[in-house]
């Protein structure tokens, strides 16, 4: 650690201005045929004919809240977003190009007739992107002191390949500003000197487009009952008059247009509505608004009052102010007389949190609107066009990661189903880029404790923070009150000392905006802060982060280590694996020695972690093949053993019998080899539990005795009391070995013992509170609790393993007790059908549920007795030939009743399994021949079942024998 301190310290550079990286918009101008017309002038009369170009460039960038960066002869380099930071900048820069080409056009009617400058036209690229930043030059000079990166090159190459008063965009800035502008695609263009076609777009003109809800068709609405209910009981108060004057405050994208859009939808019938757009770039423009919306320009605060009181002559008037904290004092002065009017008009000003610095009109109420609520946010993204096609998965990233902001969320979810990301780890849209770094750039000196707050964390502690950054104390917790009042930071609600960014999307705009080199030197502080205040023992996760992130793997991947063993320890598998995960993204930075020998051990966890999550999921294999590939190379027989301990499941949940067969001699001569005895016996118990699923249940059941006995864990004893405190891993494989043997004792007629076994291995594990062991355990003792007919235990048990589940449980136990709860209730939504293992049975399940029309049902049962035969997988092939019986009975064709209920017979007889055989004998007295020979092959096999147990079945046997004496 002393080494990793020792080249941070200092490092550091001062907490002032900086170079950062951020996103910009840049606008190169040439003005065309300039050479020629430069050769046949006088050097003065060109000298004021380019004066006159740049003085008309730079009116119209600086009118548009542009900076011009330089002037190279003819041509110029605009900046948009920096140092003047906007929310619409690149917005700005096409309306800047457009007026540019205007400007430049009409120029040659100002200037001198003796110069004879007939014509002068302008071409523009214009090219959005992300930049690294210098401070402005010392002295004033108006000028950025440099800027790397290729935006202003490829905004240079896009207009070279332009007309005369083409202004042309690349794909990112179309993107930035679709909806605004009427362009015309250009296809992928070859530019000199950028490796790759650009997507380019020739701008017509602007739309007709007053804001981003005009912009394009809209999402479904998010209903906000009592913002609606506010509005609208403001707009009763104001039709009884007189005028009210109100505000709707909150951050940008939080949804205030688009509230205000449905409630004048909702009010169309009313008429006398009227909206008034405030802009950035208008803020000193008197009355800019009122001349936008009345076509001419009032002359006076006065008469565009009386403009809008006139509106209220016929009935109540509702009158909009969109971003009102744009508005100039002018526009403000107007809408306060309104406010005092006697009239009927409703004003609703909608502003950013920052008017409250400036506000120059008195409002009589106030609505803060705050962000969706977590299933408010997931409802809007299931509501997204094209949803459907997103997994939960991405769904509840993209709901987090949006923190409740509606345009964020929006923007996340169409990217990520535009392909243009790939979800909670893609970078920011384009189009929230300029709305993020404005709201960053208001921030002034605390912008830097932002930065450095980032790289602590989403949230952090105000300790660390001064530690790691230098900040006084004092100063630093001025600043974060700062970061508190611009709605950057909250505090947390655990009430802790600890701050949180208030989205995820602010976090990651601060952090991306510091220099990578800066980065590194700032996490190494961050680490050794944390080091030395003790986090690693209780967080080892945080600090193998930032140990990565300086650039000291050896010491990140300890730490990551440490936290995959904790995260496994409390049965938290899904994040053990992306702790080993994190591993082995750092294996290429290790000393080339100890490559290998990291790899294999975290892929060995990893797969171990993948197994407890989802047995069946496809990266299982591909980790484990893997692993057998380094162990082999490595001749490390540990390894592979435990590989095949991992692939042994897989392949169960996979159905693939075959792989299974093939693996098992070398896993037990690595095992024996070894002198592995817990591996020994668990793949003893594993074999067991295979033979049983192959419909070999004595065989199966007499394996499982074996291996329990060896193991110290006899079957008549109770594991609670022999495994009290077993690692999570230890309590899945004893939990679902011992439930498969319960099963095994059902299914071979032993029924007191597999009751007493299934109850004893439920109670160890709900002692051991690892959730997939409870699960596991339900659902298989949901399985012969299903063959044995008992609808309402089958209830309690998917009810059960679905509790256990709790998020953390694998995908296939969460399908199979979905489908044991359709079976067992009357649920009409029928759920995906799970496999492949175990899926004849669960087709047959599907097949036995009544409501299932017979059709369908023949295709199941025939689908299920194909795939048995197939796969070896035939426990359930005697169930399936018995519902097949019944199905034919119900449609009245006794004859192929009789034969599958025989055949259902001779197969439970054929595999060991005297209950099935008891159910189908039943059935067939019941439903296909109640004659004497029958009868006393049903009450034979009935004296014959072991146990004494009255379960569902036995009790149902009974009943046919009684009523067909």
């Amino acid at each position: 650690m002393a080494g990793g301190e020792a080249e941070a310290a200092g490092a550091l550079p001062p907490w002032g201005v900086t170079e950062e990286r951020r996103h910009l918009t840049v606008v190169f101008s040439d003005l065309v045929g300039s050479t020629d017309l430069a050769s046949s002038m006088d050097p003065e009369d060109w000298h004021q004919v380019l004066a006159g170009y740049h003085r008309r460039v730079a009116e119209v960038v600086e009118g548009h809240g542009g900076f011009v960066s330089q002037f190279q002869g003819d041509g110029m380099v605009a900046f948009f977003g920096y140092p003047k930071t906007i929310g619409s900048a690149g917005r700005e820069a096409v309306d800047a190009a457009l007026a540019l080409v205007a400007g430049v056009e009409a120029l040659p009617s100002e200037l001198p007739a003796e110069l004879g400058v007939q014509v002068l036209q302008a071409r523009v690229g214009v090219h959005s992107g992300e930049v690294v930043v210098s401070p402005i030059a010392a002295g004033g000079v108006g000028r950025l002191a440099d800027i790397f990166g290729e935006v202003p090159n490829l905004a240079a190459r896009l207009q070279a390949a332009g007309q005369p008063g083409d202004v042309l965009l690349s794909d990112a800035t179309a993107r930035l500003v679709s909806g605004y502008f009427v362009t015309e695609p250009l296809g992928a263009l070859e530019l000199k000197g950028i490796p790759r076609p650009v997507p380019t777009f020739r701008v017509l003109g602007p739309s007709t487009a007053r804001g981003r809800l005009d912009t394009g068709p809209l999402t479904v609405f998010v209903p906000r009952p009592n913002e609606m209910a506010w509005l609208r009981a403001q707009w009763d108060s104001t039709a009884r008059g007189p005028a009210r004057l109100v505000l709707v405050v909150g951050e940008a994208g939080i949804g205030k247009s688009r509230l205000l859009a449905e409630f004048i939808a909702a009010r169309s019938e009313d008429g006398g509505i009227t909206a008034l757009y405030c802009a950035h770039r208008d803020a000193l423009s008197p009355l800019r608004p009122f001349e936008v919306a009345m076509g001419a320009l009032p002359l006076t605060p006065d008469v565009a009052a009386q403009w809008l009181e006139a509106r209220a002559e016929r009935g109540p008037a509702l009158v909009l102010v969109e971003d009102a904290h744009w508005a100039d004092p002018s526009t403000l002065e107007a809408i306060e007389q309104v406010a005092h009017s006697d009239r009927p008009i409703l004003v609703v000003l909608t502003a950013r949190p920052e008017i409250e610095a400036n506000m120059l009109v008195t409002v009589s109420r106030r609505l803060d609107l705050d962000r969706l609520s977590p299933d408010e946010s997931l409802a809007m993204v299931l509501r997204f066009p094209g949803s459907e096609r997103l997994t939960a998965e991405v769904q509840q990233g993209l709901r987090d990661r949006a923190d409740g902001v509606p345009l964020f969320l929006e923007e996340l979810t169409r990217g990520v189903l535009d392909g243009a990301a790939s979800g909670d780890r893609a970078g920011i849209p384009l189009t929230l880029t300029e709305v993020i770094t404005a709201r960053l750039d208001r921030l002034g000196e605390a912008k830097r404790v932002a930065q450095m707050a980032a790289i602590v964390g989403r949230a952090f502690d105000p300790a660390v923070l001064a530690d790691a950054s230098g900040f006084e104390r004092d100063q630093l917790d001025l600043l974060i009150q700062r970061l508190i009042d611009q709605a950057v930071v909250e505090p947390s609600e655990e009430r802790d000392g600890r701050f949180w960014f208030r989205h995820a999307l602010i976090h990651e705009a601060a952090y991306g905006s510091v220099l990578r080199s800066e980065r590194k030197v700032a996490h190494a502080k961050v680490a050794d802060v944390l080091i030395r205040h003790g986090v690693e023992a209780g967080q080892p996760e945080v600090v193998a982060f930032h140990l990565g992130a300086a650039g000291r793997p050896a010491e990140a991947v300890e730490m990551w280590h440490q936290a995959a063993r904790a995260a496994r320890q409390n049965s938290r598998f899904k994040e053990a694996a992306s702790h080993e995960r994190e591993i082995l993204l750092l294996v290429p930075q290790l000393a080339q020695e100890h490559q290998e020998g990291t790899e294999l051990g975290a892929r060995s966890r990893l797969t171990l972690c993948l197994t407890a999550v989802d047995q069946g999921s496809p990266e299982v294999i591909v980790e484990g093949m893997r692993v057998q590939e380094l162990a082999r190379r490595a001749d490390d027989r540990k390894a592979l053993l435990r590989s095949f301990l991992v692939l042994l499941p897989w392949w169960q949940a996979n159905a693939e019998y075959g792989s299974i067969d093939r693996a098992l001699p070398e896993a037990f001569d690595l095992a024996q080899a070894l002198g592995d005895e817990w591996a020994h016996q668990t793949l003893r118990q594993f074999a067991g539990a295979v033979r049983i699923w192959q419909g070999r249940p004595a065989e199966g059941l007499a394996r499982l005795e074996e291996s329990f006995a060896a193991a110290g864990l006899p079957l008549e004893a109770s594991l609670l009391d022999q495994a009290k405190e077993a690692p999570p891993v230890v309590a899945i494989v004893l939990a679902s070995n011992r439930i498969a043997a319960a099963l095994g004792c059902w299914l071979t007629g032993r029924l007191s013992e597999a009751a007493r076994l299934r109850d004893d291995t439920r109670r160890f594990a709900a002692a051991q509170a690892v959730p997939q062991a409870r699960a596991v355990t339900a659902v298989t003792a949901s399985i012969f609790a299903q063959l044995d007919g008992d609808r309402a235990l089958v209830a309690e048990l998917a009810a059960e393993a679905l509790g256990a589940a709790d998020g953390k449980t694998t995908r296939q136990w969460q399908q199979w007790a979905a489908v044991f709860g359709w079976w067992s209730s009357h649920a009409p939504e029928e759920p995906e059908i799970p496999g492949p293992f175990l899926r004849p049975y669960f087709l047959t399940l599907r097949a036995d549920r009544p409501d299932v029309p017979s059709e369908q049902a023949r295709v199941l049962l025939a689908d299920a007795l194909s795939l048995a035969r197939a796969s070896g997988e035939r426990f359930c092939e005697s169930e399936t030939l018995r519902v097949a019986g019944q199905l034919a009975a119900q449609t009245g064709e006794m004859e192929a009743a009789r034969v599958a209920l025989d055949d259902a017979v001779t197969t439970a007889q054929a595999q060991g399994v005297p209950i099935l055989e008891l159910r189908a004998l039943t059935d067939l007295v019941e439903l296909a021949d109640p004659s004497p020979p029958s009868r006393e092959r049903l009450e034979a096999r009935l004296g014959r079942l072991s146990g004494g147990l009255e379960s569902y079945s036995v009790q149902r046997a009974r009943a046919v024998l009684d009523a067909h004496t």
